[in-house]
């Protein structure tokens, strides 16, 4: 159960289990789950809860994220991140993680403009991606190996923050 983008009520009734880290976009009406040792990433319509798509059918652990005017979904899994448009649904680039990283879901987020987006690549990389045509603009090289659990710019985006 979940409030809507208008403050009604909507009963959110899905097969999908291990659902987590809903993001809601209100203006563009879906929010996006990603999933903890679940087998999909799945977007519902924010206003009555209906399922509108599944994507990466299969792949366990991902998180999912939304750009700030929702033109574009971020999902991080532990093979690789993936950049979506979302009036499409369709992939505009995908970044390979490396092997040994892990098989924890990738840890990325967009900048507030939307036209950039950070990404987790192992425990000590973290690179920066143009949006929409994923090229790399700067990475950071951490001097040892980090557990970070979260990533966040600055409203201006000047700053990335790591925890």
């Amino acid at each position: 159960r979940y409030s809507t983008c208008d403050g009604s009520a909507a009963a959110l009734s899905t097969p999908y289990p291990n659902l987590t880290r809903p993001a809601l976009s209100a203006r563009a009406g879906f929010a996006v789950a990603g999933n903890w040792r679940g087998d999909q990433t799945v977007v519902f319509d924010a206003r009555n809860g209906d399922l509108r798509r599944v994507l990466l059918p299969g792949e366990p652990s991902v998180r999912a994220a939304l750009s700030p005017d929702a033109a574009f979904l971020l999902t991080g899994s532990a093979q690789e991140y993936r950049v979506w448009d979302t009036s499409t649904f369709r992939t505009l680039f995908t970044v390979p993680r490396p092997i040994q990283t892990s098989r924890l879901p990738g840890i990325g987020v967009f900048s507030a403009s939307g036209d950039m987006v950070a990404i987790m690549l192992d425990f000590r990389t973290i690179e920066m991606r143009r949006i929409p045509t994923g090229m790399r603009t700067a990475a950071i090289r951490l001097p040892y190996p980090q557990a970070i659990s979260d990533l966040a710019f600055s409203r201006q985006g000047r700053y990335l923050a790591l925890s």
